[in-house]
């Protein structure tokens, strides 16, 4: 959420916790986070490196239909996965995240 206000968007959360299923539930079934930067609103995956092939796979699959109407109303989706990386030096030992992220777009969803 930081990389995203760095470069100008509003940024909110829209996953919940379910406490009486006890699972967390993404906004229409496929949104973490959602973003805005003038004309500009990005519906957000996340996952980590490990879960990124099966969260794309899971989007692009789109059982509901709810992928492609967002996509074709204009919204824009992303899948980001962040993966911590320890600098090379050794006198600056810090771990600094990268992100992975990539577009989901309608072209993606027919090719499955």
């Amino acid at each position: 959420m930081v990389w995203l206000r760095k470069r100008g968007y509003t940024v909110a959360v829209v996953e919940r916790w379910n406490p009486h299923a006890k699972i967390r539930q993404d906004l229409f079934g496929f949104i973490d986070v959602m973003a805005f930067n003038g004309d500009e609103i990005l519906a957000i995956q996340g996952t980590n490196p490990k879960d990124y092939a099966g969260h794309r796979a899971a989007l692009i699959e789109d059982h509901t239909g709810r992928i492609r109407a967002w996509l074709e109303s204009g919204g824009k989706l992303m899948l980001v996965a962040w993966r911590k990386l320890a600098k090379r030096n050794r006198t600056n030992p810090r771990q600094e995240w990268y992100p992975r992220f990539e577009r989901i777009t309608l072209e993606d969803l027919n090719e499955f």
